[in-house]
Formats: C-alpha cells, sequence, structure tokens
C-alpha cells in the first residue's frame, strides 16, 4: 500500500507509517471476515492499494471531486484507491476500515454489481469500524423511526446515492444523508446481531453469484427475511417500533 501528498514534514511522515500500518491490519481483518480470499484479487504489488492524503478537506474535495459532506472516498482506478486528507477525524480507526470495507466487498461481489444495494455497501462498511460511531447510530434512528421518518427499506433499496434520501420539510440535506447512513447500519447491524456474520457472508455470495436482492435474502437468511417488507417488519421489531398498518 501506498500513501502519497504533495505535503511535506515530519507531521505527514509520521501520519503516513500510521496509516500504512492500520490499513495492513484493516485488510486483514476485513478480508477474513467477508470471505475475501486472498488470491482473490490481492492487493499485491502493481496491485497494491494506493492511499492518497490531501493536505486539507478543501484540496480533498477539489481534488478528488465529493461532496462536501464527503472525507474519504474510494474508488477503482487503475488500483484500488482511497482518497482523504490529512486531519480528517479519527481517520485510521473510522475512514480508513471503512473505505477498506467498500474495495474488499467491491471485489468480493464484482466491481460494478449493481444489484448490491448502496444501503448494504455502506451499512456493512460502517460495521467495521473501530470508532464508535456507528454504534450511536441505532438510538438516533429508533427515535426516527418511532417517529415515522424513516426511510422504507424498499425506497433505501432504490437509492443509489445518499444525496437523493428523501427529507422531511424540517430536514436539509445533511440531515437526510445521516438519516440513509444510519439506517443502513442500523439493518445492516440488525442482520449481523440477529443472523450472525456467517448468514451475511452468504448474503455477499449471493449476491456475487448474480441473484437480485430479494432472491439473496430469501437464500441468505430464509423465510425470516423472505423479502424487503418481512426484512423491515423484522428490524423495526428489534427497534421496539410498531409500524401502524
Amino acid at each position: 500500500m501506498e500513501a502519497e501528498s504533495g505535503r511535506a514534514g515530519a507531521e505527514f511522515l509520521y501520519f503516513g507509517q500510521s496509516v500504512l500500518k492500520e490499513a495492513e491490519k484493516h485488510y486483514q481483518k476485513i478480508a477474513s471476515a467477508i470471505g475475501h480470499s486472498s488470491y482473490q484479487d490481492p492487493w499485491l504489488w502493481d496491485r497494491r492499494c494506493a492511499v492518497y492524503i490531501y493536505a486539507s478537506k478543501r484540496s480533498y474535495l477539489k481534488g478528488a471531486r465529493m461532496p462536501g459532506w464527503s472525507n474519504a472516498a474510494a474508488s477503482f482506478e487503475n488500483v484500488p484507491t482511497i482518497r482523504a486528507y490529512l486531519g480528517a477525524d479519527d481517520f485510521l480507526g473510522t475512514q480508513l476500515p471503512h473505505e477498506i470495507t467498500h474495495l474488499l466487498m467491491r471485489q468480493f461481489v464484482g466491481v460494478g454489481n449493481a444489484s448490491v444495494p448502496r444501503w448494504i455497501d455502506e451499512g456493512v462498511a460502517l460495521w467495521f469500524e473501530e470508532s464508535g460511531r456507528a454504534r450511536e447510530m441505532d438510538d438516533w434512528v429508533s427515535v426516527e423511526a418511532a417517529q415515522g421518518r424513516h426511510i422504507s427499506i424498499a425506497r433505501l433499496t432504490g437509492l443509489s446515492d445518499p444525496s437523493l434520501a428523501p427529507a422531511s420539510p424540517d430536514q436539509g440535506l445533511n440531515q437526510s444523508v445521516s438519516l440513509f447512513y444510519a439506517e443502513s447500519f442500523s439493518v445492516v447491524n440488525f442482520l449481523m446481531e440477529r443472523f450472525g456474520q456467517a448468514r451475511f457472508v452468504e448474503l455477499l455470495r449471493q449476491f456475487k453469484k448474480g441473484s437480485d436482492v430479494e432472491t439473496a435474502l430469501r437464500k441468505a437468511y430464509g423465510a425470516s427475511v423472505r423479502d424487503l417488507e418481512a426484512l423491515e417488519q423484522e428490524w423495526l421489531r428489534s427497534l421496539n417500533v410498531t409500524r401502524a398498518s
């Protein structure tokens, strides 16, 4: 793995060394957890992941061409690539494992596999963060869901861009984006805690085989999560929320 930036000095050198060390640790842990074998498109030699660290958030947003709410980004260019900036909040424990998860999961299910909903991609990336940030999301999602302000899982599944998440009149763009991410984590966390990690890996395998989302859910979880409607009912029940009929 590489760390590159136009910013010189001891601060960046130390940070770059920390990125390399933590990235290797996260790679091994996440790859093993999601069933991504080391022989499946390994990040070695000319295929090693490039990590670009910009000097500031402003230069990151401009250079990576990302929206203002973004703090890091992962993409497949010539090689798997992560872009972030020096000083990003808890980059090593939050953004770095988050973006590595995106890259590994996409390689596992197939880069460009449109069957995988964005909420699963983001939810599992949040699940592997070490900061505890994602764990605080369930309380907020529970409050929103109890007030009927959550995004239905069917609608969540149709969103490929978090900025398109529906918002109520008193919600701005940042809050609706935050709800998209929080709910994505909450649903993935429900699947992990209720059914275990092995079942989630089977869900990813079904996507890898070309299954659509409801077929993948049914084959991985059986009758208890036979479709998106059943998943939403079980997830809301886990939050102690009763949906009005």
